[in-house]
């Protein structure tokens, strides 16, 4: 089944069997209510609450929910609250991980600790799904936040792991004022990237494909023997390639 947006991704997943969730630092009224949303559709069960105790269940009582739905599990701080998260996952009391309100940095210092955490990988890192009314399907991105500048192997890792149907779109998102054309735009934003990701690369060529309006464009990237980017070049896709 191809799923093309946050409709039919819905549809999908409520139909599978609810998996248990654990959420670090949940005393949000926003992410207690995604819980909520998501106990009421099906798609998640048994929920445990790391945090606050008197919050997560002042929050749980505004929602007109009942206490004895949740598991709520007292933290006196971010850290701590992330490491009890990712201890359920490892104690098998919970099958999905779900960040709440604290930092980032706890909740990846829990995930990643060498003792206790449940990094699976080498290579560690996300992907962001989103729709447009203007585009047929979903547009997925990986990676834009933990590893921003991934070398080729890098590359081939995270494609292999994150679940991307066969066709990967890879979007730069940036505000420029008095912008050129999106072709030249992004032409200057992956010669600018790669010279700084792929340096120990010793690829000498690449070619990348993106839309214009125009019509199917390739920038061919040029390098130098010590794998710089010496020169950038766009030529139409000919017909068949």
């Amino acid at each position: 089944m191809f799923i093309k947006n946050f409709k039919e991704l819905k549809e999908a997943v409520t139909k599978l069997k609810p998996m248990k969730v654990v959420v670090a630092a949940a005393e949000d009224e926003r992410v207690i209510g995604g819980i909520k949303l998501a106990k009421e559709l099906g798609i998640v069960k048994s929920p445990i609450l790391t945090g606050e105790f008197r919050k997560i269940k002042e929050i749980i009582e505004s929602l007109g929910e009942d206490l004895n739905q949740y598991d709520i599990r007292k933290s006196s701080d971010d850290s701590e609250a992330a490491r009890l998260a990712v201890s359920a996952i490892n104690d098998g009391e919970a099958q999905i991980l779900v960040k709440g309100r604290l930092e980032t940095v706890y909740y990846l210092k829990a995930i990643l600790d060498k003792e206790n955490g449940i990094r699976a990988s080498k290579v560690l890192s996300n992907l962001t799904m989103f729709e447009m009314e203007s585009y047929h399907k979903f547009i997925a991105v990986t990676d834009n936040a933990i590893i921003p500048f991934p070398t080729l192997l890098e590359k081939k890792v995270i494609i292999e792991k994150e679940v991307i149907p066969n066709e990967v779109i890879i979007t730069l998102l940036t505000e420029v004022r008095d912008l050129k054309s999106d072709l030249e735009m992004l032409k200057e934003a992956i010669v600018e990237i790669l010279n700084k990701s792929l340096q120990s690369d010793k690829l000498f060529k690449e070619k990348l494909t993106s839309n214009s309006n125009q019509g199917r464009k390739k920038i061919i990237l040029n390098r130098d023997e010590s794998g710089k980017i010496i020169s950038a070049e766009t030529v139409d896709i000919k017909e068949g390639e």
